[in-house]
């Protein structure tokens, strides 16, 4: 073999070894709880941030958890009208256990659309150590009947700062102190 081939399969061997570790490890949100049929999910980050609610008369700092809404995919076992229902659960270590701090729970008609964006929800927070998670569940439109549902958990690197407060983040939290 050609030095050039050569060096050019050592560099492509290396490359693929990079990707393969780094691009796995990214990213580690684990779908969990499967029942009927449901849709895709493609989930984003977590975000832990401020916002200035005194803006803009004062700079007044609110540690928020920016939970993401994800892209969802229709349930295949239905060609009627689609509606998901989500619901953003926030997670509070308490020394011993998670505990639910908050959540929020909505629905979104899908329509006959093949996909949808849901919306961010912002969690005002204090202190501490926190994680997330999302359950989603399909229903047709027309008369409510669950199609399928599954559950998102945010456990890897999927958390993100973006504050002018204390934060970090781990795998499967984020902490503001």
């Amino acid at each position: 073999m050609s030095t050039v081939r050569r060096s050019f399969a050592v560099l492509l061997t290396a490359l693929v070894a990079f990707l393969g570790t780094n691009l796995g490890s990214a990213q580690a949100v684990q779908l969990y709880g499967a029942s009927g049929s449901y849709g895709s999910i493609s989930p984003g980050y977590v975000t832990a941030g401020t916002t200035n609610t005194c803006y803009p008369a004062g700079n007044c700092l609110q540690r928020q958890v920016r939970v993401p809404g994800p892209t969802v995919g229709r349930s295949p076992s239905a060609t009627a009208a689609q509606n998901v229902r989500i619901q953003y659960r926030v997670y509070r270590w308490n020394g011993s256990a998670w505990a639910l701090y908050k959540s929020a729970t909505y629905a979104y008609s899908m329509g006959y659309h093949s996909s949808v964006k849901l919306p961010q929800v912002n969690f005002n927070v204090g202190t501490g150590y926190y994680t997330v998670q999302e359950s989603l569940s399909w229903h047709v439109s027309s008369t409510g009947m669950q199609l399928g549902a599954r559950g998102v958990a945010f456990n890897g690197y999927d958390y993100a700062c973006s504050s002018q407060l204390s934060c970090s983040t781990g795998a499967g939290w984020a902490y503001f102190g």
